[in-house]
């Protein structure tokens, strides 16, 4: 899966300006690395590849930044998977955007 942003000229795969980029840090950076070809990421399989312990809040940042990001419950125990769909390049956090969201609440 590609994000795609548009533009004057239609829709076109989206890569994050360097200049923007840049100014990541580690953990958002490395989770934007993780999610960014569209594909599920699991929560711990994502605190352990950006070595973040409070990976939720990295995620509710890159919704901050424009990403749609779609989560889901796989149990009763909170177990939770993440996937970007798509760049909207305007905030995306608000309450109730999937049924395991917790953000504005």
């Amino acid at each position: 899966m590609t994000m795609e942003q548009g533009s004057l000229w239609g829709r076109e795969p989206f890569i994050p300006q360097p200049m923007d980029y840049d100014r990541w840090q580690g953990h958002l950076r490395a989770l934007f690395n993780v999610l960014r070809h569209g594909g599920w990421g699991h929560h711990d399989r994502l605190c352990e590849v950006t070595n973040s312990k409070n990976i939720t809040a990295r995620i509710s940042n890159l919704r901050q930044k424009g990403y749609e990001i779609e989560c889901m419950r796989l149990n009763d125990e909170g177990a939770t998977m993440y996937r970007i769909t798509q760049y909207l390049g305007v905030s995306t956090t608000r309450g109730g955007h999937c049924p395991t969201c917790t953000c504005g609440i």
